[in-house]
């Protein structure tokens, strides 16, 4: 059974453009673009949810995709309705087999 059997969810990537000044030279991040990729998310149990190393930074969501999507820490993800900022993304074992992100949900 391939691992693409496993994702039963479609997420919404939006990449966030570099922040750009308004008219009054404040810093704004508006701009994006939208790709669409298959996946699977699943809650974190307590004891998963801290990021090591990162003082203060938790996920509360793990996301299974497939490694040609593309997606980076600044990024958002809507599944669902719910959004989630990428806090982490990390190829398993280097394999290029399964990609997992590690999100935060929006509150």
């Amino acid at each position: 059974m391939s691992i693409k059997t496993m994702y039963n969810t479609k997420m919404r990537i939006k990449h966030l453009s570099f922040p750009t000044q308004d008219d009054i030279g404040g810093i704004v991040q508006t701009k994006y673009t939208e790709t669409f990729a298959n996946c699977r998310i699943r809650e974190l149990a307590v004891v998963e949810t801290t990021i090591t190393g990162r003082t203060g930074v938790y996920s509360t969501h793990r996301i299974y995709c497939n490694p040609n999507t593309i997606i980076a820490p600044k990024d958002e993800v809507v599944i669902n309705k719910v959004t989630y900022d990428v806090n982490v993304t990390q190829d398993i074992h280097g394999l290029g087999k399964l990609f997992q992100v590690d999100v935060t949900e929006r509150s």
